[in-house]
């Protein structure tokens, strides 16, 4: 009797393999051959993907990571880091301890800052990228000259007011660009997700917070309290004015308490990640217990289940049947009873992250959290329309075939949505009891740069529940980037998806690409450093010619010209020339227009304000216009 194999594995797609950096051109033979090596390692990447999903669910010595050749930078990167093994709910190896057990492996941790500068670093740091401009170098050793009074400044003072003035304004633009990028890491840190509480993570420990970190968060959260006070305060004073109570409840009574609102600044990201409104399940502490999924319709039965359809009994045989020789490894045969000996359906078993054998405590909570709280081996669940917090593996989602639903525009600019899928082994992992009962290894690749690629493999011993005294099957699922929901898209058209993080922080996909916040400069700045060396050529030709003439004028001696100078102030004719050289570049110093730079700056800042106040570039949908992020323009 012949089986055939279940249709769901030729139902699963595998994703689109974009290699964008074969669509740069490079001339010559070499960028020929550069580009052939390229699509041959693609098309047997493809074939390697197909040959490692057939052998998912069977012998975990047959899965591999699928191995994917990335570009050659991103190769020497990855070989240099190790790659990593999580743990979830198995207590740490011996050799992934140190001498007081806590864990070897140290994750970033998945608080994110773009900022350049800090309280402490901006000074010497803006300073550093100010005197980039060749022109404030020359300015400051204009001032310098001026304190020696042998070359004739009568006000030395008064010459550092001009730059002095220009790296002021710069630094008090820079704070304010500075400012809005802390403002919006803070509001993406402490955006909320549901993450899995009151279980034990072995993974991480208890992060140490050094005195330093200690005072710097307790002087933060002093000022901005201090701050916040001050606004509200004045809030207050103009509701005040107007005649409208700002904390009146919907009664519309004066007397009442004024309640609590949130003062953040409005934006999109905040629109879209805080969302405060409850979730199905949801109690008043922020816990979220799984709601149970409807149960599927016959059409919709899917592999792992068990049970009775419109009077066909659903029967397990070992996988010897199937020509497999793996007695745990089992196919789900539905038989008519009208004809027992004619098999209709088989179903692959592809195991179950699930320990039917575990006990538990049952203590396990969905609770919401901030995104910086989130760590390497969390339990996370997200929801409709909400952003990814970091790199997740995907276990279960509320759709019947596994499926969910992402855009990835903030990663790729793409708008259209992208569809990633479960792992077969995770599909029964829907509630937090269920997430306290696995027991799973994931290993993973290091973490790279590169979006459409990822290689693991999800490891766990699977037993038998109706004979939980035989021993454990050892089983193993590849994972691939398919199975991935990479940190900053979004989640759409469903409902919940459960998963567990991978990576974390500045190790994610996104945050690797974006690198550290650079220093821009406006093309008409680094335009501006060249006209700057020229003109200090002309004024450096101008002052060797004054310095000649004055060092052989004065060593000729005995002529009319010594009746009308007050005498050498050298001594000799070699150390005048050379005082008049530094003389004359104090007096020829107009040559380098400083108020050129104090001009460019001003018109930046009134070209920012017209962009955000133009109407065209107005979007009505969330009240928000084109702010400009950076004046460097």
């Amino acid at each position: 009797m012949a089986i055939s194999p279940y249709a769901e594995d030729s139902e699963r797609t595998n994703p689109v393999k974009r290699i964008r950096w074969a669509t740069q051109r490079v001339t010559g033979r070499k960028g020929v051959e550069k580009r052939k090596s390229i699509f041959r390692r693609h098309n047997a990447r493809n074939s390697t993907i197909e040959k490692n999903r057939e052998s998912s669910g069977t012998d975990p010595g047959l899965v591999k990571p699928t191995q994917e050749d990335p570009p050659a930078g991103e190769k020497v990167e990855a070989a240099a880091q190790p790659g990593r093994v999580i743990y979830f709910n198995i207590p740490l190896p011996d050799h992934q301890k140190d001498d007081e057990g806590r864990p070897i492996q140290h994750f970033k941790r998945n608080k994110v800052r773009t900022a350049k500068y800090t309280p402490l670093s901006f000074v010497p740091k803006n300073l550093w990228f100010q005197f980039h401009n060749i022109a404030n170098i020359f300015f400051l050793a204009i001032i310098i000259l001026n304190f020696f009074s042998v070359f004739g400044a009568t006000n030395p003072g008064l010459s550092a007011v001009p730059l002095i003035v220009i790296i002021l304004l710069t630094a008090i633009k820079d704070g304010i660009e500075d400012w809005r990028r802390t403002t919006v890491d803070n509001e993406l840190n402490n955006a909320s997700v549901h993450r899995l509480t009151d279980w034990d993570n072995v993974n991480t420990a208890d992060e140490y917070i050094n005195p330093w970190r200690r005072l710097k968060k307790a002087t933060t959260r002093g000022l901005m309290w201090i701050w916040r006070s001050r606004r509200n305060r004045k809030e207050k004073k103009q509701a005040k004015k107007e005649g409208i109570a700002r904390g009146l409840t919907e009664s519309g009574l004066d007397d009442s308490p004024e309640s609590e609102y949130d003062d953040r600044r409005f934006s999109e990201l905040t629109q879209r990640l805080d969302k405060e409104e409850s979730h199905p399940g949801e109690d008043a502490n922020g816990d979220v217990e799984m709601a149970p999924v409807p149960s599927p319709i016959p059409s919709q039965h899917r592999s792992g289940d068990k049970g009775y359809m419109d009077g066909v009994d659903v029967e397990q045989l070992p996988n010897d049947a199937a020509g497999r020789g793996d007695a745990h490894q089992t196919l789900e045969v539905i038989r008519d009873n009208r004809h027992p000996d004619v098999p209709v359906i088989t179903k692959k078993f592809y195991g179950s992250l699930i320990d039917p054998t575990r006990e538990t405590q049952e203590k396990g909570r969905f609770k919401r959290d901030m995104w910086k709280n989130v760590q390497v081996g969390d339990f996370v669940r997200l929801y409709n329309e909400e952003q990814i917090p970091a790199d997740i593996i995907v276990l279960s989602t509320s759709d019947a075939d596994g499926a969910c639903y992402v855009e990835t525009k903030n990663l790729d600019g793409e708008t259209n949505l992208k569809v990633r899928t479960a792992l077969h082994s995770g599909g029964k992992v829907k509630r937090a009891r269920d997430c306290e009962r696995t027991a799973f290894t994931l290993e993973s690749e290091p973490p790279h740069a590169n979006l459409y690629t990822y290689s693991g493999v999800v490891r766990w011993n699977q037993r038998n529940p109706a004979h939980p005294d035989e021993p454990a099957k050892a089983m193993a699922e590849p994972v691939g980037i398919n199975n991935m929901l990479l940190r900053g898209c979004n989640l759409r058209n469903t409902e919940w998806v459960v998963g567990i993080v991978a990576f974390t922080g500045e190790e994610t996909k996104i945050m690797l690409n974006s690198g550290i916040t650079p220093s821009k400069r406006a093309r008409i700045s680094r335009d501006l450093n060249w006209n700057v060396v020229y003109n200090f050529i002309i004024l450096f030709v101008m002052c060797v010619v004054a310095a000649v003439v004055e060092g052989s004028t004065w060593a000729h001696g005995h002529e009319s010209l010594d009746f009308f100078e007050f005498g050498s102030y050298g001594g000799s004719p070699p150390l005048d020339g050379l005082i008049t050289f530094w003389a004359a570049i104090i007096l020829f110093q107009n040559l380098v227009p400083i108020s050129l730079y104090i001009s460019l700056e001003i018109v930046r800042t009134a070209q920012a304000y017209f962009i955000y106040s133009d109407t065209y570039m107005y979007y009505e949908k969330i009240d928000y216009p084109c702010t400009p992020k950076s004046w460097n323009i």
